[in-house]
């Protein structure tokens, strides 16, 4: 069984995963920084301050995949919105024999944790007990039916307020950077390069004229090309300075 969950925290944000073990997947998030995001909230607010959902409780991988995109989009948990840094869908089975690939690949001093300490090390006993019932309560408690938003759809009108709230404000420098790091050196997938097109086709992208040199073009291209990084402006003020000297 596939459980798709939400945990958010104080600030309202959230974060959306599928697993076939909560308990395990609640010491993970909280020991890795994998999803650097959400485990930095983790950090800051402390695990206990986050209310956890269970959204949904499938059979199949493939409908956690299908479920968890859903959700994802659905409830806006993309950053910086939420702590989500992919799409979501992306969970796959392993073949035995790629785990054996994989393991032998990490064996002895090529393992990057080789030497080191466990990460669950210290770890007590009762502390797992206490995880482990915490998980318990929260699946009795977080059944998809038991949720007040369970198979109740936004309205239009719900929409539009959520999409005027989340407009205009404002991000700082140091905000802009930390979205720029976070994504610096990310390969998407087919698969997900196929989802980004998808959600964009029958957007309408204004075309638009770069005022030094005339030339037309639609989206971000032409402000990375055109306007004031354009090549005919930046030779316009070479041109001039040059006669000045």
């Amino acid at each position: 069984m596939y459980y798709i969950y939400k945990h958010t925290s104080p600030s309202g944000k959230s974060y959306i995963g599928q697993t076939n073990n909560i308990s395990r997947r609640i010491i993970e998030h909280r020991s890795s920084d994998k999803c650097r995001a959400f485990h930095n909230a983790i950090q800051k607010y402390g695990w206990d301050s986050f209310v956890t959902e269970i959204l949904a409780t499938v059979q199949t991988i493939e409908e956690s995949n299908e479920l968890e995109t859903k959700f994802i989009t659905e409830h806006n948990t993309l950053t910086p919105n939420g702590y989500n840094l992919t799409s979501g869908g992306d969970n796959k089975i392993i073949s035995e024999e790629t785990r054996l690939l994989i393991s032998q690949a990490k064996q002895g001093a090529k393992n990057p944790q080789f030497g080191k300490d466990p990460w669950n090390k210290g770890l007590t006993k009762e502390t797992s007990s206490i995880i482990q019932e915490k998980t318990n309560r929260w699946l009795e408690n977080y059944q998809p039916e038991n949720h007040p938003h369970f198979n109740k759809p936004r309205s239009e009108e719900t929409k539009q307020k959520i999409s005027i709230g989340l407009s205009g404000i404002p991000k700082s420098t140091e905000h802009k950077q930390k979205l720029s790091n976070v994504n610096k050196g990310k390969v998407l997938s087919e698969e997900t390069k196929q989802k980004m097109s998808q959600s964009r086709k029958g957007q309408i992208c204004p075309i638009l004229t770069c005022p030094h040199c005339g030339k037309l073009g639609k989206g971000s291209a032409m402000y990375k090309w055109h306007f004031d990084n354009c090549r005919s402006k930046l030779y316009s003020v070479m041109h001039t300075n040059h006669y000045a000297l």
